[in-house]
């Protein structure tokens, strides 16, 4: 993992968000370069932004999930991955759906 890589693009979506704020899209990618540096608090904070810029912005619900998964947070995990499939089924987005679902099936036991 290029670490420099990685803080070049951090910094590019720093910019992009304040360019744009209500972009949920800059708020989500910004978390996901944070979780590739393993600092899942931070990301949580991104996927929480995006999240509530828009909270139909489907893709932010199963990063979101396995970040509070490996924050140790495992009710608010499972809570995120069943909202992002309820939306999912609403939104007739079968394939992130049964992704969410694949990730409920994982850990419930």
């Amino acid at each position: 993992m290029n670490h420099k890589a990685i803080e070049k693009r951090i910094s590019i979506l720093k910019s992009y968000i304040e360019e744009a704020p209500n972009d949920p899209f800059n708020y989500y990618a910004l978390g996901l370069e944070l979780v590739n540096l393993q600092q899942y608090e931070s990301a949580d904070t991104y996927f929480k932004f995006s999240h509530q810029v828009a909270p139909d912005y489907l893709p932010v619900y199963y990063q979101w999930a396995m970040c509070t998964y490996a924050l140790g947070r495992v009710d608010e995990a499972i809570a995120l991955a069943k909202q992002g499939a309820d939306l999912a089924k609403q939104l007739m987005q079968s394939k992130t759906m049964n992704e969410l679902n694949g990730l409920l099936a994982n850990w419930e036991y």
